[in-house]
């Protein structure tokens, strides 16, 4: 009679529950045949059963399955410049607009910015120079002390 009534409505029920009948109905196949094999009804004496409350319980169907994250908001990052990366921001992890992504080894950087400063303190001690040196030759020129066309080579 159980089989009949689980088999006369399986779309009525859930996997779930024909999962638990059907453990149910072979536990009771399996009692039933060892307790054949073992002689307890050849020998007359009564079997012991015992029972339990079948309930209603709602699960929700899950799956687990083997995939892969793809983003769909990629940002390419380039360098200005070249060098030897010291961090890298993990993958994940949120960053504030003008917070760095990646540290460079600014070594060769920093000795080039101070040549630079180096020759541009430089250039412009020399040009301090030349200026004092067109003040004092304009100031000859002007006491006819020396030609105009020496003072025209300074200032060209």
């Amino acid at each position: 009679m159980i089989v009949s009534s689980i088999a006369a409505q399986p779309s009525e029920r859930s996997a779930r529950q024909r999962a638990l009948l059907s453990s149910a109905f072979a536990s009771l196949i399996f009692a039933s045949i060892a307790l054949s094999s073992t002689g307890a009804f050849a020998q007359g004496s009564a079997a012991t059963v015992v029972t339990a409350s079948v309930t209603r319980e709602s699960a929700a169907p899950t799956a687990s399955l083997p995939g892969t994250v793809i983003s769909t908001r990629d940002a390419r990052v380039r360098s200005e410049i070249s060098g030897r990366v010291l961090w890298v921001a993990q993958v994940g992890e949120k960053i504030a607009a003008g917070e760095p992504l990646v540290r460079l080894d600014d070594r060769v950087l920093d000795l080039e910015l101070q040549r630079n400063r180096a020759q541009i303190a430089r250039l412009e001690a020399d040009i301090a120079v030349r200026e004092r040196q067109r003040g004092r030759l304009a100031h000859l020129a002007e006491e006819n002390n020396m030609a105009e066309f020496e003072l025209d080579q300074v200032e060209a």
